[in-house]
């Protein structure tokens, strides 16, 4: 899934937003991969890889990019999740793979997954808010 927001007029200082979105990532249990930064844009990949996430499905990764200045930048999202082509058989605890197996856990995650960007959207849009009203 993803997403793109623009924002303009807000003068939020773009560094202090990028530390801001890292530790959100980083209470929400994530590892960071990667966490590149030039002049006009951040980039960041954080994964998730605990065992639970891989057989029951959930978030599984989150790509963001920042770019712009301080009055006119884009903040876009790729939430990736786990557990496309597996469920779990009753109570034996079997697990399938393939196609057919894995349209029963592809809605159950696909929800869950949209919840987390969500709930990640509803907290970078009020850090970007806070911070443009620090200015």
């Amino acid at each position: 899934m993803a997403k793109v927001a623009m924002f303009e007029g807000m003068n939020v200082d773009l560094k202090e937003l990028r530390k801001d979105v890292r530790k959100m990532l980083i209470d929400e249990k994530f590892g960071i991969r990667n966490y590149e930064r030039d002049e006009n844009a951040f980039h960041l990949k954080a994964e998730k890889t605990d065992i639970g996430r891989i057989v029951l499905g959930g978030t599984k990764d989150v790509s963001l990019v920042i770019a712009g200045d301080a009055d006119s930048f884009v903040v876009s999202s790729n939430v990736g999740t786990w557990g496309k082509n597996l469920t779990l058989t009753g109570k034996t605890g079997l697990i399938l793979a393939g196609p057919e197996a894995g349209t029963v856990l592809d809605a159950g995650t696909f929800v869950t997954a949209k919840k987390f960007e969500e709930d990640l959207w509803i907290k970078m849009d009020k850090k970007i808010k806070e911070r443009s009203e620090k200015k």
